[in-house]
C-alpha cells in the first residue's frame, strides 16, 4: 500500500493453504502498525517476514506489553528495512531459525526480550534507545551472534543491557564506539570490532 496499514487484532500470517513453508511475507507503508499480537500460523512452517516503511515510516509492534510477536508461531525471519524507526512496545519478540534484524532506529517502548531460538543472528543496524523512560533490553541467540552496528542509550539511555550465555559459539559483537546503560551485563564473549563501548552508567 502507499498509505498506513494498521492492524487491530491479532495477525497470523501463512494460514490455510496458499503460502508454502518458507514463505516470504513483504508488508510495505508508509507506517505498518501491529496493535495486537503478531504470529506465524505455526512454527514448524518457517515463515520469513519483512515490513518495509517508506517515507521515513514507523513500524511498531504491539500497544501493550502482552502483545507477543511471535508468542504461538514464531517466524524464521524478522527483517525491517531502513527507511525510519521501528517502535517496539511488547515484552516478547520470538523467532526461531534464520535472523531477526532490524535496520532501522529501535526505540523500546517497554522492557523486551528478543529471543532468536535458531542458528539465526539478532542485529541492529541502526540506534537502539528507549522512549524517554529507561527500558531493558535482553537478546537471547541459542546458536547465532547478537550484533549492534550503532549507538545504544545515546538519544535515551537503557535501564538494563544483557546478552544471554548460549549453548553454542554465539557471541555478541561491539561494532559501535557507545553503549549507554545503568546496567551491562554480557553473558556470551564479546568482541569489540569498532573503538571502545562506554561503561555503564
Amino acid at each position: 500500500t502507499t498509505g498506513d496499514q494498521l492492524y487491530n487484532d491479532a495477525v497470523v500470517i501463512g494460514g490455510g493453504d496458499v503460502a508454502p513453508v518458507g514463505t516470504l511475507t513483504t508488508l510495505t507503508g508508509a507506517n505498518v502498525t501491529f496493535n495486537e499480537t503478531l504470529d506465524a500460523n505455526t512454527t514448524a512452517a518457517n515463515r520469513n517476514l519483512a515490513i518495509n516503511t517508506t517515507g521515513a515510516g514507523t513500524t511498531t509492534f504491539g500497544d501493550a506489553p502482552a502483545d507477543a510477536v511471535g508468542g504461538t508461531g514464531r517466524f524464521e525471519s524478522i527483517t525491517t528495512n531502513g527507511d525510519g524507526t521501528t517502535v517496539i512496545e511488547t515484552s516478547t519478540f520470538n523467532t526461531d531459525g534464520n535472523s531477526i534484524t532490524f535496520n532501522d532506529s529501535v526505540i523500546l517502548g517497554t522492557d523486551v526480550v528478543v529471543d532468536e531460538n535458531g542458528t539465526g543472528d539478532v542485529t541492529f543496524n541502526n540506534t537502539v534507545n528507549s522512549d524517554g523512560t529507561a527500558r531493558s533490553l535482553t537478546v537471547n541467540t541459542e546458536g547465532g551472534n547478537t550484533v549492534f552496528n550503532a549507538t545504544v542509550g545515546v538519544g535515551s539511555a537503557l535501564n538494563v543491557l544483557t546478552t544471554d550465555n548460549g549453548t553454542g559459539d554465539d557471541i555478541t559483537i561491539i561494532n559501535t564506539t557507545t553503549i549507554n546503560g545503568a546496567v551491562l551485563d554480557f553473558n556470551d564473549p564479546v568482541e569489540v570490532a569498532v573503538g571502545t563501548p562506554a561503561a555503564a552508567g
